[in-house]
């Protein structure tokens, strides 16, 4: 195990010190974050692409640093947002375990696969880490609006819910092309809608049929995907996802998303567009993890949650090779 020094901040200790590991889109978001947070003391910036640096500083106060260990050596690290290309989670979350970094918040998804994430069970249980998944669409205020009327009984018996959420492909990132490397659509979309309707009905998924249309070009932008959940209470989900090749076809924020729940007598319909998570919901998401590890709270969406979702990503995958339904439990 490495040794970096690190001993964990006391509870009525000034300031956090940060750390986020890649200064990407997703980076520079929580990095703007944690800059707005009156918690925090010290926000350190890793990144192994040096040109960001004068880009980062002159936008924040931080310090970057191109390896991670040296700022592990020069820092006392209470948390780390871990902001890098989804293929890199694993190993990335497995050295901060090795360093003993305590508080650990991962863009989602966890891993690239159910298998890895597996693989950190154990590590995790046994370092005693508190780690957190972004799902930033929990902290969307349009779906905890719906949450709340769920919760209330102010729908009626749900019959079915149908989300659709499309984006403009990232061509600033490469990587998301490879589905090695970014999972693919299923993974990288699709795991919003899974985790957010886990979420709003307070259930879990026992199967999964997926399928899949070609309209245009590669293999992760060219495809449509429809991902259909059976819930244990019967309920059924169908997710609609996908890339976008051209900006008029979403919204300013390069999304389109909607979410539709149909009820016993009539239907609730939300336009999830017209309600932008920049920067509110990200703000709310950093803020809860902070307040996590200050007040030594449990997050709700720590590592088991987190498998939950690859566990179902896992069989849409499965169910769009066999071209047949995937039981969750088998």
């Amino acid at each position: 195990m490495k040794d970096y020094g690190y001993q964990s901040k006391k509870c009525d200790d000034m300031g956090l010190n940060v750390c986020v590991i890649g200064a990407g889109n997703m980076g520079k978001t929580h990095i703007e974050m944690y800059s707005k947070s009156s918690d925090i003391d010290f926000i350190g910036v890793v990144d192994t692409d040096e040109s960001l640096k004068s880009l980062i500083n002159k936008k924040f106060d931080v310090a970057f640093e191109s390896e991670l260990s040296k700022l592990l050596f020069s820092k006392n690290i209470d948390l780390v947002s871990v902001c890098t290309p989804t293929y890199t989670h694993f190993s990335i979350i497995s050295e901060l375990i090795d360093a003993r970094i305590k508080n650990i918040l991962v863009e989602k998804p966890l891993t690239l696969n159910l298998s890895e994430a597996k693989k950190l069970e154990q590590p995790i249980k046994t370092g005693d880490i508190r780690l957190m998944v972004a799902m930033v669409e929990r902290f969307n205020n349009c779906y905890i609006n719906v949450k709340e009327k769920i919760e209330k009984n102010k729908i009626g018996k749900i019959k079915s819910i149908s989300t659709n959420r499309f984006s403009l492909f990232p061509f600033y990132s490469r990587w998301y092309i490879y589905k090695e490397k970014s999972g693919g659509p299923i993974l990288d979309l699709g795991i919003h809608d899974i985790d957010l309707l886990r979420w709003l009905l307070s259930d879990e998924v026992r199967e999964v049929y997926s399928s899949s249309k070609n309209y245009h070009g590669h293999q992760n932008i060219g495809k449509t995907y429809d991902v259909n959940l059976t819930f244990n209470s019967g309920i059924k989900a169908a997710c609609q996802l996908g890339y976008f090749l051209r900006k008029k076809n979403v919204s300013q924020e390069n999304f389109k998303t909607d979410l539709n729940i149909v009820e016993t007598n009539r239907r609730l319909y939300v336009d999830t567009s017209s309600y932008p998570r920049y920067p509110d919901a990200y703000f709310k998401e950093i803020k809860y993890f902070i307040e996590c590890v200050l007040t030594n709270s449990k997050p709700s969406i720590g590592f088991y949650e987190a498998v939950a979702d690859l566990k179902i990503i896992d069989a849409a995958k499965k169910s769009l090779v066999l071209g047949k339904p995937i039981n969750i439990a088998d």
